[in-house]
C-alpha cells in the first residue's frame, strides 16, 4: 500500500461503515467497503486490510457514504459503479460479481442459480468461495445469495446482518426462518442484464 490510500468510518442505521479508497490525479477510487459492526471492529478490520491508510474525509467519498446510510435506512439507493477499484479482483472473481448483480431488489439466488448462470455445473462451491471475497458488499449484493435450502447462511462474520438487509429490501421469510418461496429464484429463473458492464450503475435498493 502507498500513502495515496485512506480510510473513513462513518456511522449508519445498523453500525459503523468503512471505505479504504486511493485518490491522485484521477480522482478517488474504492478499494474495500466494510460492512456495519462496532467502530473498533471496522478499524481494526481496516488496519488489517491496509495497514498504512491514514484517515482522511475526502469529498469525492461523500456521496457513497450517503448513499450507503439511506439503504440502512430503508431507501431505494441507486450506487455508482464507476468509483470501485477492481483490480484485485481476477477474472473468474469478475464474472462471478457481475452475475450476482443480475439477482433483483427484494429477491434472493442459490449459489448453484450463480453457477447456472455462468454455465458451470457443480460450481457452488467455487461460487461461494469468489463472494466471500468480495470487496464491495452493499454495492454488489452478495447478500441476495443464499443455500439451496433457502437458509440464509453466514456473511462475512456479521451475526444477523444479511437478513436484516434482505428485510430492508422486502424479502420475506417463513415461519422455520428461511427465505419464503416467493422471494427466490428457482434454477430455472432467469434474469436479463447478466453481462451488464461493471461501469454500469446498478439499483441495490
Amino acid at each position: 500500500m502507498n500513502r495515496s490510500e485512506a480510510y473513513r468510518i462513518y456511522s449508519t442505521a445498523v453500525g459503523y461503515c468503512g471505505l479504504v479508497f486511493r485518490h491522485d490525479a484521477g480522482g478517488v477510487r474504492i478499494l474495500r467497503i466494510f460492512l456495519p459492526a462496532a467502530e473498533p471492529t471496522v478499524q481494526q478490520e481496516i488496519a488489517a486490510f491496509c495497514p498504512g491508510a491514514v484517515e482522511e474525509h475526502h469529498e469525492d467519498t461523500e456521496d457513497l457514504a450517503r448513499s450507503i446510510q439511506e439503504y440502512f435506512q430503508g431507501k431505494r439507493v441507486a450506487f455508482p459503479m464507476d468509483s470501485l477499484d477492481t483490480s484485485r479482483c481476477g477474472r473468474f472473481q469478475m464474472r462471478v460479481l457481475t452475475a450476482e448483480r443480475t439477482i433483483p431488489y427484494g429477491k434472493t439466488a442459490s449459489y448453484g442459480w450463480i453457477a447456472r448462470r455462468l454455465g458451470m455445473r457443480g460450481g457452488a462451491q467455487a461460487i461461494g468461495q469468489a463472494l466471500a471475497r468480495n470487496p464491495f458488499p452493499i454495492i454488489i449484493p452478495c447478500h441476495r445469495t443464499i443455500r439451496f435450502d433457502r437458509t440464509i447462511g453466514l456473511f462475512q462474520r456479521r451475526g444477523g446482518l444479511k437478513r436484516r438487509m434482505l428485510e430492508l429490501e422486502g424479502v420475506r421469510f417463513d415461519s422455520y426462518g428461511r427465505v419464503a418461496a416467493e422471494s427466490y429464484l428457482d434454477l430455472g429463473d432467469g434474469v436479463r442484464g447478466a453481462g451488464q458492464n461493471m461501469q454500469n450503475l446498478v439499483e441495490t435498493s
